[in-house]
Formats: C-alpha cells, sequence, structure tokens
C-alpha cells in the first residue's frame, strides 16, 4: 500500500476529490444525485446524514440501505420518482440509520444481509439472503458480489462491490469525514477495522469509485489516505498505551488534537471516543 502523509492528505482534503453528480431529486429528507447513468446516491437526512445507493435497471430497481425510520414516506416518494418496482434490498449493516425503512418493501422484494443479523432483516417477513451461503445476486445482467468484514464496525458489515459500474458501497467500514466507530461491545475492535481497510484497498481496482456510509464519496487514493491517518492515530495512542499512560490521560492530554475536525463530522464520533475504541480494542 502506498502510504500517503498526513499533510498530504489534509492537502487532498481542500481538493475537489468528492465526486460530484447532479441532484435529480429532493425533498425534505431526501437528495437524489445521479453518479451515472444508472447510479445515484440519495442523502437521507434525519439528525445526521446517512448514504443510500441506488441502481436503475431497465425493469427495477436495486437498493443498498434505506436510511432512517422517521424519513421512510419521503424515501418512498424519493424512489417512487423513478417509476419501477424495487428489486432486492441490501442491508450493509442492522443498524437505525441503514435499515429504517426496510419496511417500507412488500415481502416479495429480497433482503439481502449478512447471517449474524438475519432476525433483524426478517422482522417485516422478507425473504432474506444470506450472503454467507449466496455471495452475490445478477440484478438484470448486473452481477453484484458482497464480501463479509465482520469485527471492525460492527458484526455484520458488508461490503457491496459492483465491478461493471466500478463502484463499491462500505457501509460504516468507511466515514469519510469522520474518525470512525468501532463497536467493542459487540467484540469489534480498531485492530481488525484496519485491517479491513487495508484488505479492501489492496483488492479493488484503483478506478474504484467508494461510498461510504455517511460522508462525500471518494476515490481510492482518498481512501489510502484515510487507511493512512487512521494508521498515524492508532500509532500514536498505541505509543501512550506503552508508556503507562491511562485512558484518561491520553484523552485529556488531546494527542489526536491535529485530527479534531474527523471528530466533528458526526455527533456521537469524537477524537475521545476513538482514542477509548483504540485503547479498548488494544487492552484485550
Amino acid at each position: 500500500m502506498k502510504i500517503l502523509s498526513y499533510l498530504l492528505f489534509l492537502a487532498m482534503l481542500l481538493t475537489p476529490l468528492s465526486i460530484r453528480g447532479q441532484s435529480v431529486y429532493s425533498n425534505e429528507d431526501v437528495d437524489v444525485v445521479q453518479l451515472s447513468e444508472s447510479v445515484y446516491l440519495l442523502k437521507v437526512k434525519s439528525d445526521f446524514t446517512a448514504n443510500c445507493l441506488l441502481i436503475e435497471g431497465k425493469e427495477g430497481l436495486l437498493i443498498v440501505d434505506t436510511g432512517f425510520e422517521d424519513t421512510k414516506d419521503n424515501f418512498k416518494d424519493a424512489i417512487d420518482s423513478f417509476g419501477k418496482p424495487v428489486k432486492a434490498v441490501v442491508n450493509s449493516h442492522a443498524h437505525h440509520d441503514h435499515m429504517g425503512a426496510n419496511q417500507l418493501f412488500g415481502k416479495d422484494v429480497l433482503i439481502i444481509g449478512h447471517q449474524n443479523c438475519l432476525k433483524s432483516y426478517e422482522q417485516f417477513g422478507h425473504t432474506v439472503q444470506n450472503i454467507s451461503n449466496n455471495p452475490t445476486y445478477d440484478f438484470e445482467g448486473t452481477l453484484i458480489f458482497f464480501i463479509a468484514y465482520t469485527g471492525g464496525h460492527s458484526n455484520c458489515d458488508i461490503l457491496t462491490f459492483i465491478p461493471d459500474l466500478n463502484l463499491a458501497f462500505l457501509g460504516d467500514l468507511f466515514l469519510s469525514e469522520s474518525l470512525p466507530l468501532v463497536l467493542t461491545e459487540s467484540g469489534a475492535s480498531a485492530e481488525i477495522l484496519v485491517l479491513h481497510l487495508n484488505e479492501i484497498f489492496q483488492s479493488l481496482p484503483d478506478n474504484t469509485l467508494m461510498i461510504p456510509g455517511h460522508g462525500k464519496t471518494t476515490s481510492m487514493e482518498y481512501f489510502g489516505g484515510y487507511i493512512a491517518l487512521l494508521e498515524e492515530t492508532v500509532e500514536i495512542v498505541r505509543k501512550k498505551m506503552k508508556s503507562g499512560w491511562s485512558l484518561q490521560k491520553i484523552q485529556q492530554e488531546d494527542v489526536l488534537k491535529k485530527y479534531g475536525r474527523f471528530g466533528q463530522y458526526l455527533p456521537f464520533i469524537t477524537k475521545e471516543s476513538w482514542i477509548e475504541q483504540i485503547y479498548l480494542s488494544y487492552s484485550k
């Protein structure tokens, strides 16, 4: 992996690296941005903004993540604007901001997700495709691949990769403008997350469009810089741990001060929370 320095990564942040598309529909809660001929990013707004993906086929639609429950009506209006039925819904994982509107879709709509969260996906009576048994889906001739990366964010994260469209949807494995959220209480760890991200970076083509669960859509180059940033933060915290510093001291000394902007994008992720996740991950 070609490691980018932190200063270079900051320079990248100041340039228009976000993949900018054209807004084709908007309501109070949802903005639909066309990224290419058949690919749309749905930015769903509640207390914060979550990304969803829509692929338009000749006959129907494929959706990756459905946003929040409290925005489901406006999410439905946005989907209905395409005038085509939803054939399948992929859930990147089972958190409320990524599957909140699953209930909109009838039982004939297939839900695709990881086996660890099948009960969550089955709660509205849908048929569920377990990616552990079947890791692909043929959407009107476009083959879609699902790859499990559990233990980095939650226990049922998957990456959706569509080679024909040169894009990958990473869910909350990648928060392009924020430090990560590692749910250590469910067994996830910062170490596993960084390992997963490096594996993704090494395995996907250089021209892949990287779509995060929250934040701007980016290039692979930006994604590599983001990984380098995380590796630097982990190294800083681990050095303090090896010197015998307590979690409270590491937080109080503000050792990640220069990364502060990445602890401000989402209301529930701060420098301090990321320090705690690193600390707990490497204290096991």
